[in-house]
């Protein structure tokens, strides 16, 4: 700030002109709250008021002067409660193709509890602020959720405020907030493998400002298995199928999506199978005799329909038994699929998909220790599985073979449905900690245990009787 663009700025000030300034952040030049923060009270100084932050443009031959928008987030937190709000700009991003200037700004309002706000600070504080309710004229009531109600029977059996409270909030703001905390103590997760892992690795980059080990559980996708012996009765076989991959439209991650038929009972298996599917009725939740509905966004509709269509292209080495149709034009509804392939590592019985889709692979019916070996191969999940035999040998050497490949087992049975207090649920490898939620085992992982001796006579020389011997 010279002195001359100072007495330049007065002069239009004193004429009644109003100064602003609009400043580009760039990498290694003011992508940095200090510099930002002085740079602005200099400003001030100079009756210039700060206007807008832009994040640069991507333009061509400029990415080295970019920097990631995370970091003017950043710099916007770090302005706050450190200045004057008037010298707080504006952080903007001119929107591609015309759209205007956006305003990016931190996430400081971060759930509701009833009728209170849950806000935080720019020091990370979390404060509850009363709301007003809203006027009834001119809103609909609202619907008290699952989780609200839960939370009113607890309080009115007598749970204490603060051991359990009810936020609702995004998960990334969540994860800014509780990971950077000194008094994080542990999370417990339920999503995708990816956020998981995400998850993970910024808890382990934040190690040294946390007063205590966090403790990680973590229950997250799967890639649900079925493998029949050839001895498996045919009828149980297309029912734990039937049941296993298509209940809830396979949009649960214990779901059933690949599964391993021996030859002799192939043929007999695949036409009860296509019977069983046309057999479904698909339509909306409100009608309980629909047994497929929809899937739960646009999102999911497109990625699945996208593997259905990729099926039977030239060299895909995979056919659609049943099934198949896609249609969004009145709601996300995928007809319950089966997919059959020659080729047991096809993308489809790899890849998990969440999604009323099965993919069968007949194998040798007298190579069953080598289709077990494919089944614990295959995919990096270890969820949930499932064994069909008459044989007990078979069942035995199966319950063996795959005790790494599915953290729940059954036999006989599909692969889902497990009843909190009798089949604890989780699965090691890529589908999580397997800590098993639903049994005590789970709840051990939340104790910090404490030994304590106590000596009622205490030794009063440190020689032990050996120590005097010749």
């Amino acid at each position: 700030c010279t002195l001359e663009a100072k007495r330049a700025c007065e002069m239009l000030s004193d004429a009644g002109v109003p100064v602003g300034n609009q400043a580009v952040l760039m990498k290694g030049v003011n992508d940095n709250a200090e510099v930002m923060l002085e740079l602005m009270r200099k400003l001030l100084t100079m009756r210039v008021r700060p206007y807008y932050l832009y994040q640069a443009d991507p333009t061509k031959g400029t990415n080295y002067f970019r920097t990631p928008v995370s970091k003017g987030l950043e710099i916007m937190d770090k302005l706050r409660g450190h200045t004057s709000g008037l010298a707080i700009p504006t952080y903007v991003i001119d929107a591609p193709g015309g759209g205007g200037k956006i305003p990016i700004l931190p996430q400081y309002v971060i759930g509701r509890a009833g009728n209170q706000i849950i806000l935080r600070n720019y020091k990370n504080e979390i404060f509850t602020y009363p709301d007003l309710e809203e006027d009834p004229a001119h809103h609909s009531p609202p619907v008290e959720k699952a989780s609200q109600m839960l939370m009113r029977i607890l309080k009115e059996a007598g749970l204490p405020d603060g051991v359990i409270n009810l936020i609702y909030v995004d998960g990334p703001t969540l994860g800014e907030i509780c990971f950077n905390h000194p008094d994080f103590g542990g999370v417990h997760f339920t999503g995708s493998t990816g956020v998981f892992n995400h998850m993970w690795k910024t808890i382990g980059a934040n190690m040294s400002m946390y007063k205590s080990y966090p403790r990680i559980v973590g229950e997250t996708g799967g890639k649900d298995f079925v493998i029949a012996h050839k001895s498996a009765n045919p009828d149980v076989l297309v029912a734990a199928l039937a049941r296993g991959a298509f209940e809830y439209q396979g949009q649960k991650c214990s779901a059933a999506s690949r599964a391993y038929i021996p030859s002799n009972i192939a043929v007999e298996v695949k036409k009860k199978l296509v019977a069983a599917l046309k057999s479904m009725k698909m339509g909306t939740v409100e009608n309980f005799t629909n047994f497929i509905n929809a899937v739960i966004d646009e999102k999911s509709f497109d990625k699945l329909e996208s593997y259905i269509k990729a099926t039977g292209k030239k060299g895909s080495n995979a056919k659609i038994l049943v099934g198949g149709k896609c249609d969004k034009s009145k709601g996300y509804f995928i007809e319950p699929t089966v997919i059959e392939t020659t080729d047991p590592k096809y993308v489809t019985m790899c890849d998990e998909l969440f999604g009323p889709v099965l993919t069968i692979y007949v194998y040798d019916a007298d190579k069953f220790e080598e289709a077990l070996t494919l089944v614990d191969t295959t995919s990096p999940y270890a969820l949930t599985g499932a064994v069909i035999a008459q044989d007990r040998y078979a069942v035995e050497l199966a319950t063996n073979r795959l005790r790494n490949s599915a953290g729940n087992f059954y036999i006989n049975d599909k692969p889902t449905g497990a009843v909190v207090g009798q089949q604890p649920f989780g699965g090691a490898r890529a589908s999580g900690t397997n800590d098993k939620a639903g049994a005590s085992l789970n709840l051990y992982r939340w104790l910090s245990a404490r030994t304590i001796k106590e000596t009622f006579v205490p030794v009063t020389d440190y020689r032990y009787s050996f120590l005097g011997e010749a």
